[in-house]
């Protein structure tokens, strides 16, 4: 296994990251994930997509935006 470097700037905004296959993008995410964890960032002001999960095939961006519309 390759290690790589991948930096992310820190901010508020939306992250997506968008690379090859088997570049390690869900070890990344899931270890940024950790880190805002780790700095009391609430779980609930975390959400991570999958969109190559089927159970997500049906799902609209409507769908998505609208619950966290309503917290925000």
């Amino acid at each position: 296994m390759v290690d790589r470097k991948l930096e992310v700037s820190k901010s508020n905004k939306i992250k997506s990251i968008i690379c090859p296959g088997q570049a390690r993008k869900t070890s990344f995410l899931f270890k940024e994930i950790g880190e805002l964890v780790a700095s009391r960032v609430e779980k609930e002001r975390i959400l991570y997509l999958n969109f190559e999960d089927p159970g997500l095939m049906d799902v609209h961006f409507k769908e998505i935006r609208y619950p966290f519309q309503k917290a925000g």
